[in-house]
């Protein structure tokens, strides 16, 4: 009896510091992600602007401290820039980086690759039009044209696909 008491009372004790200790473990999860939390809502806010920006303490030290900023409601805005930076047919990484300007004018890169990269793609090309118009009468992008009219004879229609 007193055998089986003293194994009782060690694996009590056994449960016990492993329950003190799980409990130890979750206390310093949560301090972490308390942390992750508040360094992520810093670096939300000076996402986006150059290295020359001034924020004030106050919105830095709210940020820190609440881990949210007064602009998480809002999306992070872009321009384009113009320029798009596509690998060349022997690159093994197939991604485009669309080179784009934040509201408040640091730079900011769109990287696109994979299968988003052709579904991007398609959806521009589902909605992109030639927006010059062709000085010569029966040319252009015109879907309406008979292809049996005599005014066509001899042309060619070429689209590109992609």
């Amino acid at each position: 009896q007193a055998a089986a008491d003293i194994a009782a009372a060690a694996a009590e004790q056994a449960h016990a510091d492993d329950e003190a200790e799980l409990a130890e473990r979750g206390r310093q999860l949560a301090r972490m992600a308390g942390d992750h939390r508040k360094l992520s809502a810093v670096l939300r806010l000076l996402e986006g602007r150059p290295g020359t920006d001034l924020l004030t303490v106050a919105e830095i030290a709210a940020a820190a401290e609440y881990g949210t900023t007064a602009y998480d409601a809002f999306p992070m805005t872009l321009g384009w820039t113009g320029d798009v930076a596509i690998p060349g047919p022997t690159y093994s990484n197939r991604r485009a980086v669309i080179k784009c300007m934040s509201s408040y004018g640091g730079r900011a890169d769109l990287v696109v690759s994979g299968r988003a990269r052709i579904k991007l793609a398609s959806l521009l090309d589902a909605e992109a039009r030639d927006s010059t118009p062709c000085p010569t009468d029966g040319c252009g992008a015109v879907d309406d044209y008979d292809a049996s009219d005599p005014a066509l004879s001899g042309w060619a229609r070429v689209e590109v696909a992609g």
